[in-house]
């Protein structure tokens, strides 16, 4: 009878031992769960034009089945449907007869600012529909229709590691249906997954990644560890020109409200030995150029620039050893000249922000003040831009450069994590969230005499708002009562 119950306990224990072998092999590859002609790793990205929104997906099977999107504003009511062009991916070979489909669709149609509500059908055999859970994003506003813009920017991000993931969690809080302020769009500049052409890592990462890249336009721009083949293929992203013999075309831009933001392919720029003739040159001139015009424009609702590119124009990380010079020569003079307010950088793995600066010389001019989560450097009209890097969401991290930190550098930390910004129409409020959730970094520019005070809570300056109304109400109190004080201490 013992030996049977150990017998049994052995058996039990084996199994066990094998489940949990099956899962971790399953997990590896990032697919895990994933059946046969089922879609996976959706994600949805802006477009070029207001009321449209692009999807793309992947599935698993031997061939081809028919899937398309189903949409609308209300979760029982998807009365709008968009095809799905599908072709087989030249990228991601499997070991048994199936075949990895990339799908694509554009939705149309969409009402400004509003809670779009989707899912991805499948036809099958018998004529029927298999569908994915609902699953909702927001659409673009009109220009006017916003009072404040949301997003994160990051990069250099991998997968397997302790960092990638925690970032990926509190991302994935911020995009939460559970979330008060959902972000608008996510801006990853650059090296994604590492993958060094193995998908098991794109599939890893995507998993990871899933919720903030099925709800949040995620708009990537390209960096020195991606390959460009899998971001065309997965993540299209709105370029201006169809790609040339030598040339990705990974820059483009795009408006959310009163942000613009223009990406650039510093991959392209070095190709074309920075020349001021290339044609990404020449595109970037212009698109500063007509929304430097917009900002201009007292009856244009736009304000602020903001520029990404992988590589950094200032960095005192000793994982490049500094910024790209040749990039900052060729580039910089147009963000002074159209006023660019902030710049966003991957590369090295820190994050470092600067104060205004042009040329190496900072305007350290700023206000110091205070909010419920520490320091915040504010900044009242600034002439030149602030630059950040943020090679930071989950990669191992580099140190710095010997020496004491630049003059220009106005902070700096070794720390996995993104930065969170919310920008109204006359004030951007930046924060640098580490990979557990704690605010480091906090810095404000404001615009024009007066930012949006409901982003920002000074609690030194609400006690003097305070004390003053205190001594208003005193005054006004002795005024009232003055005759009665006047007699006080007379004999009657």
């Amino acid at each position: 009878m013992m030996s049977n119950f150990i017998s049994i306990r052995l058996s039990v224990v084996l199994i066990i031992i094998s489940i949990i072998s099956i899962q971790v092999k399953a997990s590896s590859d990032g697919l895990e769960g994933i059946r046969k002609n089922e879609p996976y790793h959706v994600r949805i990205s802006f477009s070029n034009q207001l009321g449209t929104m692009n999807m793309g997906w992947n599935s698993i099977s031997a061939t081809a089945q028919k899937q398309f999107v189903e949409y609308g504003r209300y979760p029982g009511e998807l009365k709008h449907s968009a095809p799905a062009q599908v072709e087989e991916s030249q990228l991601e070979k499997r070991n048994d007869s199936l075949i990895t489909w990339v799908y694509s669709a554009r939705m149309g149609g969409l009402a400004p600012s509003s809670k779009i509500y989707y899912r991805i059908a499948t036809l099958i055999e018998n004529g029927k529909l298999e569908h994915t859970p609902t699953r909702y994003f927001y659409s673009k506003p009109e220009a006017n229709a916003i009072k404040n813009v949301r997003f994160a920017a990051y990069g250099d991000q991998g997968e397997r590691n302790e960092g990638a993931f925690q970032v990926a969690n509190q991302l994935t809080k911020l995009v939460s249906p559970h979330s008060s302020s959902p972000l608008h769009f996510a801006l990853h500049v650059g090296d994604l997954a590492y993958t060094f052409e193995n998908f098991t890592k794109w599939n890893v990462w995507s998993s990871m990644m899933s919720e903030v890249l099925s709800t949040t336009p995620y708009m990537v721009t390209a960096g020195n560890r991606d390959e460009i083949a899998i971001l065309e293929e997965r993540l299209p992203m709105p370029s201006p020109y169809q790609p040339m013999k030598g040339h990705q075309n990974m820059y483009f831009e795009f408006d959310y409200g009163h942000v613009a933001v223009v990406t650039i392919s510093y991959f392209d720029l070095k190709k074309d030995n920075y020349s001021l003739d290339s044609p990404q040159f020449i595109w970037l001139d212009q698109i500063l150029e007509r929304y430097h015009f917009r900002v201009k424009d007292v009856n244009d609702p736009m304000n602020w620039i903001i520029v990404a590119t992988h590589t950094p124009l200032y960095s005192s990380s000793d994982g490049h050893n500094g910024g790209n010079e040749q990039l900052k020569q060729a580039i910089e003079h147009l963000l002074l000249k159209y006023e660019v307010s902030i710049g966003i950088y991957g590369d090295d793995h820190n994050y470092e922000r600067t104060f205004p600066v042009f040329d190496s010389e900072p305007d350290v001019r700023y206000v110091e003040s205070s909010n419920q989560n520490g320091k915040v450097d504010v900044f009242h009209n600034p002439k030149k831009p602030i630059h950040l890097l943020v090679g930071t969401a989950g990669i191992k991290l580099d140190g710095w450069m010997p020496g004491d930190a630049p003059s220009w550098s106005a902070y700096r930390e070794i720390s996995n994590g993104f930065v969170k910004f919310d920008i109204s129409p006359n004030e951007c409020k930046a924060q640098y969230i580490r990979s557990d959730g704690s605010i480091r970094d906090q810095f404000v520019i404001i615009k024009g005499e007066n930012g949006n005070s409901s982003l920002l809570f000074y609690p030194s300056q609400a006690f003097t708002f305070y004390f003053v109304v205190i001594l208003l109400g005193l005054g006004i109190f002795c005024v009232k009562k003055r005759p009665q004080f006047a007699n006080f201490g007379k004999i009657r």
